[in-house]
């Protein structure tokens, strides 16, 4: 099971991706694929306001600094989407939000 983590103030934001799906084998897997997509997605949009911004460790872990308004739509973005894909599938990922 993919564990997403999300843990956001006022200032900051933590996401922390943990563990593989297992929907399919390596590389055929649709669950890990979009999970993936969007966290990549959200390094490249945070990319596009500066890189001072963010520190980022490959493949599943990201501390936004500052959470401006280009940052905070960014993460509500990728939120909408992971809890998509959690409410699809549900066996395969979970989301925590606080």
């Amino acid at each position: 099971m993919i564990h997403i983590s999300i843990h956001q103030t006022d200032e900051d934001c933590e996401i922390t991706i943990d563990g593989h799906a297992q929907y399919a084998e390596p590389g055929k897997d649709i669950v890990c694929s979009a999970i993936s997509t969007l966290f990549d997605t959200l390094m490249s949009a945070l990319q596009l306001s500066s890189s001072e911004v963010y520190e980022y460790e490959k493949p599943s872990k990201a501390r936004i600094k500052r959470v401006d308004e280009w940052a905070g739509s960014s993460i509500d973005i990728f939120r909408i989407g992971v809890r998509g894909v959690e409410a699809q599938y549900p066996d395969y990922v979970s989301v925590s939000d606080w």
